[in-house]
This record gives C-alpha cells, sequence and structure tokens, in this order.
C-alpha cells in the first residue's frame, strides 16, 4: 500500500511571526492557506488514493476536502484520534510569551519534552498512543491512503515508520501541506518521498 501523510495548510497563527502554538484550537485556513490546499490537491490529483484520513479540527479538514475533490470515490473518514496534541495552558502563546510567562513549565518540559505532560494538556507519550492506533488501523487496511493531520502527529507518525527518534525527527521543519510518500510491504516500509513541499515552490 502507499501511504501519503501530508500537515494542513497555512492558518493565521502559523502565519504569524513567530507562530503561536496551535494544538486542539480550531482555527480557519488563512488565504494563503486556502491556495496551498488548492496545490496540494493538483499535485496528488495522478495519485491512487483509496482512503483520506483526517484530523476534525477544520485546517485539517478543509484541506482533505480539496484533496477529495479530485478522488470523489475516495472515501473520507474523520478520525478524532488524528488531533493536534492539546497543548492545555500554552495553547496560543509563541515560544517566547511562554518563556516569560510559564518560565518553569518551559525549563520542565524542555528537560523531558516526550513525558511531560502540559497542565490542561497533554504529553507526546499519551498523543503518541492514539497516534500509532489510528497508524496501525489505517495500514491493516491495506489500501492506498492519505493522511492529512498536524506537526506533532506526523512527527510520531514519521518516528514510527523511519525507526528514528523523535529528537532526530524534529530536526526537520515540516511546512504546511509538506508530504511524504511511504510504499509499505509487510512489515517494510519504503520511503517515496520525505517532507517534499515542491508543489509550493
Amino acid at each position: 500500500m502507499k501511504l501519503i501523510i501530508t500537515r494542513h495548510a497555512q492558518t493565521g497563527w502559523n502565519k504569524e511571526d513567530p507562530a503561536r502554538l496551535q494544538g486542539i484550537k480550531d482555527t480557519d485556513l488563512s488565504k494563503q492557506g486556502k491556495e496551498q490546499a488548492g496545490k496540494l490537491a493538483l499535485r496528488l490529483k495522478s495519485h491512487n488514493i483509496e482512503l483520506i484520513f483526517t484530523s476534525p479540527l477544520k485546517r485539517a479538514l478543509e484541506t482533505a476536502q480539496e484533496i477529495k475533490k479530485f478522488h470523489p470515490k475516495a472515501e473520507l473518514i474523520v478520525d478524532k484520534d488524528l488531533k493536534e496534541l492539546d497543548f492545555g495552558i500554552l495553547e496560543g502563546l509563541t515560544d517566547k510569551e511562554i518563556q516569560e510567562k510559564y518560565k518553569e513549565i518551559w525549563e520542565a518540559r524542555e528537560k523531558d519534552k516526550f513525558n511531560y505532560k502540559i497542565p490542561k494538556g497533554e504529553s507526546y507519550a499519551e498523543t503518541d498512543v492514539r497516534a500509532l492506533r489510528v497508524l496501525d488501523k489505517i495500514i491493516k487496511t491495506k489500501r492506498d491512503s492519505v493522511i492529512v493531520a498536524h506537526a506533532t502527529i506526523n512527527k510520531l507518525f514519521f518516528k514510527k515508520l523511519l525507526k528514528k527518534s523523535l529528537k532526530e525527527i524534529s530536526k526537520n521543519f515540516f511546512n504546511n501541506t509538506s508530504v511524504s510518500i511511504f510504499n509499505i510491504k509487510g512489515n517494510d516500509v519504503f520511503v517515496e518521498e520525505f517532507n517534499c513541499d515542491k508543489h509550493l515552490k
């Protein structure tokens, strides 16, 4: 099976510099984001796509709906397990604002980012459980699929598929609508493309 993993298109918060932590906050696509989603859909037009899995958050769902326009027979499946990590009290803040307002939390999280549970939010470890649950479910279909999700969720997928550490995966910056394509045969995973956003160039 072919598995295509992509990140949702740009939102207003993504556009800000510095960007704000955007977890379960249901933000809309920006004007540029809608253009990105259209370019992504055109890029994937020639691919065989049977299933489109998406996070229920608008930024992912709207991106998935653009892809479906060229694949009307593909089944669109909304899965709550694909929601972004819940950043709790850090939601909507920039890194600088977090360091100023929640310095102790920032430092504690930096010491053990995978296991640290954000107050009123989630840890990477908790998010990893649901990310791998949905990834396993998708792979078991053995059907050519697209996943439209979020930066953190996708990093956890790549950690599993590429058998690398989160730290190593996180060295990459995953732009909005970046595409990674995997060919999965049994227990073997072959990478056809990784973190490619040539359609935006």
